[in-house]
C-alpha cells in the first residue's frame, strides 16, 4: 500500500522519522541492507571477534565475581566470566526487567546466536541497565502479553502504580500476595475475551513456574529476581536445547569499578575527576548528550542520587564555595522527590562510600566509561546506544585537547584508543512474528513460551533480510521516536499490509 506522501511507501516515512532522532540506524541501514540477519551475525563475528582485538579486563572479572556469585552461585557466576573472556563483546542494550519486551528479546536471541557462532554455550550473560524506574517503557511493573484480542499489547502489573518511581535497583522484592493479585487481573482479561485461553494458560505457566519459584521468592530485592526469573525464562525459548540468558545489573559492577579506578592514583578517571579544568570541560562538552546530562531538563551528572524510598533524583555539578578556603568547589546536587536538598563532595571517600551505600547510583556516562571507554571490551548494543556512546568519546578527547597540558603518555594512549573504539549494532530487528485474527505481533517471552523455535526453524527465521527486519523493528522504533498525539491513525496495520 502506497501513502499519499512523498514517500512511496509508509514504512519508508516512518523510517525516516525514526532516521531522525538515530541517523546512525540510516547509515547502518543502507550498510547491511542487502544482507540476511545470520549474514550479518556472522559480519559482527568477523569485525569485532575474530580479530581478537577486545579483551576481558581482570579488573571485570573480580567486579562480576564479587557481584553476581551470591546470587547466580559460582559455577554459573564462572560461566559467565568464561564466555566474555572468550568472547568480550558485552551486550549492554537491555533494561534491567523480566524480559517479555519484544526488541530486548529478540535481539537477545541474535545475541546467543552471535556467540554460538563463536564458542558452544549455554550460558548467555547479557549486562543490562538497572537505574530506571518502575514507569519505564519496557514495562518492569509487570508483564507484557503481544498475541492478543485487542490488537494491542496488554500489560499485566505485579507491582502496583504507586510503584512508579521506584528504581528497579532498589525495589523491593515481589510477594505471593502480589502474584495472586496479578493472577486475578489475568483471570479478568480472559472473562472479557481479550487473550485466548492458549495466552491465558502459559502466562499463567509463567507465573506458577517461574515468578513463584521458591529461590525467586527469596531473593532480597526486585533486581535480583529479575535476574533469577530470566534465566528460568530463557529456558524455554528453545525446543531442542537448554540455554540460559543470565542477566548482570550494568551499575552493580560499574561501582565497583568505579571504587577500584578511585583507589588507583594513576587510573584514568581519577585524572579526570580531580582535575577541574578537565571536569569543567567534560561537564560542558556533554552537556546536552544523550546518555549523560543536560543542566536544563534531564539526565545526570555523574550519578543518580537515591532517597531512602528508593526514588532516584537527578545531581548536578554545582560550584561551591563555602568552604572558607576562598577555593571554587565542584560538588554533586539536586533536590530528591520530596524536594529535599541533597548533596555530595565530589571526593574519593565520599563517592566510594555512598557507592557502597547505594545512596549513588552511576549514571549512564559512568557506567559506559568505566566498562566499555577506558577498558579493552567492545559494548554492543542499539542504535541509540551506538550515537551517544561515540558522543560520549568525542567529548571526552575534546575535555582533554582543549587542555593540552595535562596530557602525559598515558592520557595521549587512552586518547587515541578512543578513535578506534566501535560500537556495533544487535538490537532493533524484529524476525518473530505471529497473526492472530488478521493482526500481526512480535514473539516476546510469553509467545516464545507458547510457541518455542526449534534449531532449523530459528535458522530458517534468522534468513530474514536486515531490511525486512529493520522494517518490522518499527513496532518498537516509530512510538518511541513519535508521541501518541502525532502518530498516524493504523501506522502498525499499515506497515503489515507492506510488508505481509
Amino acid at each position: 500500500m502506497k501513502s499519499n506522501n512523498k514517500f512511496e511507501f509508509y514504512t519508508d516515512k516512518y523510517m525516516h522519522r525514526v532516521y531522525e532522532d538515530a541517523p546512525g540506524l540510516e547509515r547502518i541501514n543502507n550498510t547491511f541492507n542487502n544482507m540476511s540477519i545470520d549474514e550479518y551475525l556472522m559480519h559482527l563475528k568477523e569485525m569485532y571477534v575474530d580479530n581478537g582485538s577486545f579483551t576481558l579486563d581482570k579488573d571485570i572479572e573480580e567486579a562480576i565475581t564479587e557481584y553476581a556469585t551470591d546470587i547466580i552461585g559460582h559455577d554459573n557466576t564462572m560461566a559467565c566470566i568464561d564466555v566474555l573472556r572468550k568472547i568480550p563483546l558485552l551486550h549492554t542494550a537491555d533494561h534491567h526487567t523480566v524480559n517479555f519486551h519484544a526488541m530486548t528479546l529478540q535481539s537477545n536471541l541474535l545475541y546467543e546466536r552471535l556467540l554460538n557462532m563463536c564458542i558452544d554455550t549455554n550460558i548467555i550473560p547479557i549486562l543490562s541497565c538497572n537505574n530506571i524506574d518502575m514507569s519505564n517503557a519496557f514495562y518492569p511493573r509487570g508483564i507484557i502479553i503481544y498475541d492478543t484480542n485487542t490488537s494491542r499489547p496488554i500489560e499485566i502489573p505485579i507491582f502496583p502504580y504507586k510503584m512508579r518511581k521506584v528504581s528497579i535497583s532498589h525495589a523491593k522484592p515481589y510477594t505471593r500476595d502480589m502474584l495472586d493479585r496479578t493472577v486475578s487481573t489475568l483471570d479478568k482479561h480472559k472473562i472479557n475475551g481479550s487473550i485466548n485461553s492458549d495466552i491465558y494458560n502459559t502466562t499463567l505457566e509463567i507465573i506458577e513456574k517461574v515468578y513463584s519459584n521458591s529461590d525467586v521468592l527469596a531473593c532480597n530485592r526486585y533486581g535480583e529476581q529479575i535476574i533469577l526469573a530470566n534465566s528460568l525464562l530463557s529456558q524455554k525459548y528453545h525446543t531442542d536445547k537448554n540455554v540460559t540468558h543470565i542477566f548482570l545489573e550494568l551499575e552493580e559492577i560499574a561501582s565497583r569499578l568505579i571504587s577500584h579506578d578511585l583507589c588507583d592514583d594513576n587510573s584514568i578517571l581519577n585524572r579526570m575527576l580531580w582535575n577541574k579544568a578537565i571536569l569543567e570541560s567534560l561537564r560542558k562538552n556533554l552537556d546536552g548528550v544523550s546518555g549523560c546530562w543536560n543542566s536544563m531538563n534531564g539526565g545526570t551528572f555523574l550519578f543518580w542520587g537515591i532517597d531512602d524510598k528508593g526514588r532516584r533524583y537527578r545531581l548536578l555539578g554545582e560550584t561551591d564555595n563555602t568552604s572558607g578556603s576562598g577555593i571554587n568547589r565542584l560538588i554533586l546536587a539536586g533536590n530528591d522527590l520530596d524536594g529535599n536538598i541533597r548533596r555530595f563532595e565530589l571526593d574519593r571517600e565520599t563517592l566510594i562510600s555512598a557507592l557502597e551505600s547505594r545512596r549513588l547510583l552511576p549514571g549512564l556516562f559512568m557506567t559506559f566509561f568505566t566498562l566499555g571507554i577506558v577498558r579493552h571490551t567492545c559494548l554492543i548494543g542499539g542504535c541509540y546506544q551506538g550515537e551517544y556512546l561515540t558522543k560520549m568519546c568525542d567529548g571526552i578527547k575534546k575535555s582533554w585537547t582543549d587542555n593540552q597540558s595535562f596530557i602525559d603518555e598515558d592520557v595521549s594512549e587512552f586518547l587515541s584508543a578512543l578513535d578506534e573504539k566501535k560500537f556495533p549494532y544487535i538490537c532493533g530487528s524484529l524476525y518473530l512474528i505471529g497473526t492472530n485474527n488478521g493482526t500481526y505481533y512480535p514473539y516476546g517471552s510469553v509467545e516464545m513460551w507458547n510457541s518455542p523455535c526449534n534449531t532449523s526453524e530459528f535458522n530458517e527465521v534468522v534468513n530474514i533480510s536486515f531490511n525486512r527486519a529493520q522494517k518490522l523493528g518499527l513496532y518498537c522504533f516509530y512510538p518511541d521516536s513519535v508521541p501518541p498525539s502525532l502518530r498516524e491513525d493504523n501506522w502498525w496495520e499499515n506497515i503489515c499490509k507492506e510488508l505481509f
